[in-house]
């Protein structure tokens, strides 16, 4: 009896064991990532209360990550025009910097540097964003506006 017992104490602490291996890192690589929001808060330099903005998603814009150095961006119009568009960028830490980046939401094809700070990234969800400064004419007067530009993708 004794050494049934023991034999069934060994075999629950065997059982009970688990190989905890951690989770895969999370890659931009392996997949299409759809613009899913951009939201826009802007802050006045004279203490204005920030304002929020959500823009619509007209277009369809995937960003597909080829490698680790190279990727693709397509946008796609509702009347069946698109742009295509190849280019470099690295990830370091939190940065993702895009040497040239097509522009999704102007009409014409736009190409700009862009830095984003990715701020959430999972097997399913990339959230980036992008801080900068802009001076805004209004009324006769100059007045600096602070933006955060977040854009949230899925796949």
């Amino acid at each position: 009896m004794k050494q049934l017992f023991c034999l069934l104490l060994l075999l629950s602490s065997l059982t009970s064991c688990s190989h905890n291996e951690p989770a895969p890192t999370p890659t931009l690589t392996g997949g299409k990532w759809l613009l899913q929001k951009e939201e826009i808060l802007a802050t006045t330099e004279d203490g204005t209360p920030p304002g929020s903005s959500y823009y619509p998603i007209t277009e369809e814009v995937t960003m597909t990550f080829l490698s680790d150095t190279r990727f693709a961006m397509d946008i796609k119009r509702a009347d069946t025009s698109g742009r295509h568009y190849e280019g470099a960028y690295t990830y370091h830490g939190q940065v993702l910097d895009f040497p040239r980046f097509s522009v999704w939401n102007m009409p014409a094809r736009f190409d700009v540097a862009r830095t984003f700070r990715v701020t959430e990234l999972s097997a399913h969800t990339l959230v980036i964003e992008r801080r900068w400064q802009n001076i805004d004419v209004g009324y006769g007067h100059y007045e600096p506006t602070k933006y955060i530009t977040t854009n949230t993708y899925t796949r």
